[in-house]
């Protein structure tokens, strides 16, 4: 009889056990599971936000494209203006050459020439604020632009700023010596030869 207790209380502990072991196996297929999950979620998660990364990347880069290629049409047009008012120049048709001057320069603020060769017929015209404020401009954008420099010591000097105007002289020198030929036979600066500066300059 005592045999057969054993026996019972053996074949119970033993069967706890195997319910425990099998309890525990299944915590842990149910947390190998859980972490199996969160895994796979953090690597679906990377895909989507590369996926995400890539497509703001293509979106700036088509914005930068399209931008460019708007810009490059405005440049294109800002040109044909330009050449259109050298074209009423060269017949004596300031008015619709200055008009064509402004709207290249409203496409395309940053044309040196279109401000150079606006405020040459503002000064061409006596209007000598405006050729002081476009020649000025020109010179700003465009430091090497000779004639800017060129015209600006005109309309400087029609001014009454005789020393402004010597000094752009003497950038455009500066600039090509070559120039001093070009400004000796100019009747425009028959006035500039009273100052003995610029006659030192041409020299």
């Amino acid at each position: 009889m005592d045999d057969e207790l054993l026996k019972l209380k053996k074949n119970s502990r033993i069967g706890a056990l195997v319910t425990s072991l099998g309890v525990i196996a299944m915590l842990i297929s149910f947390i190998s599971l859980i972490w199996w999950n969160h895994t796979r979620q953090v690597e679906v998660n990377k895909v989507i936000n590369e996926d995400k990364n890539h497509f703001a990347v293509a979106s700036i880069l088509r914005d930068s494209v399209s931008l460019l290629l708007k810009e490059n049409e405005r440049e294109r047009i800002s040109t044909e203006f330009l050449n259109n008012g050298i074209a009423y120049a060269e017949t004596g048709k300031r008015k619709q050459a200055i008009d064509s001057y402004t709207k290249a320069i409203q496409l395309d603020s940053s044309s040196s020439t279109a401000y150079n060769l606006r405020g040459y017929l503002y000064y061409k015209n006596k209007n000598l604020p405006s050729a002081l404020a476009d020649l000025q401009r020109s010179v700003q954008l465009d430091s090497t632009n000779i004639w800017a420099h060129y015209n600006l010591a005109l309309a400087y000097w029609s001014s009454g700023f005789q020393q402004s105007a010597i000094s752009e002289v003497a950038k455009v020198i500066q600039i090509d010596d070559d120039f001093k030929s070009i400004i000796r036979e100019d009747s425009q600066f028959k006035a500039f030869r009273k100052s003995p500066t610029f006659m030192e300059i041409l020299h």
